[in-house]
């Protein structure tokens, strides 16, 4: 059975905690608003690539005012800098720094697509604070 993608920022993922939990194999994050995942979902532009021992880093913005590392195969060499990326995985920490380990990347061939998960992620946000609301 596969784990739900949730949708974050970039910010959402660099300022959350990353725990480990008893029988699962990938760690958790906890975002600063007590949001939970195992698996995440994000998207950004590929701002930089980077090579280095038989992997490829790519590095990650989506304009919230933080970037993330995607570590991957060097054979995924199609995507170039500017190249819009839709990228599903799991949470990596390399000492103080929070990678993702893709499970799927897809170049997004329409830009518009960057806004439409922006207003997703803000509605999962508003859900969220009002079922906070709501239980108290």
């Amino acid at each position: 059975m596969s784990e739900v993608a949730y949708k974050f920022k970039i910010k959402e993922i660099a300022e959350s905690e990353i725990y480990s939990v008893l029988g699962v194999n990938k760690p958790l994050i906890k975002t600063k608003t007590g949001f939970k995942a195992l698996k995440i979902r994000i998207m950004g532009f590929l701002t930089r690539k980077k090579y280095s021992e038989g992997k490829a880093y790519l590095r990650v913005e989506d304009g919230s005012g933080a970037s993330i590392t995607i570590e991957t195969s060097v054979e995924n060499q199609e995507y170039k800098e500017g190249d819009l990326l839709d990228i599903i995985g799991y949470i990596k920490s390399g000492g103080q720094i929070k990678m993702v380990d893709p499970e799927l990347v897809i170049k997004v061939q329409d830009p518009n697509w960057l806004i439409t998960r922006k207003l997703e992620i803000l509605k999962r946000i508003q859900k969220m604070l009002k079922s906070r609301k709501v239980s108290k």
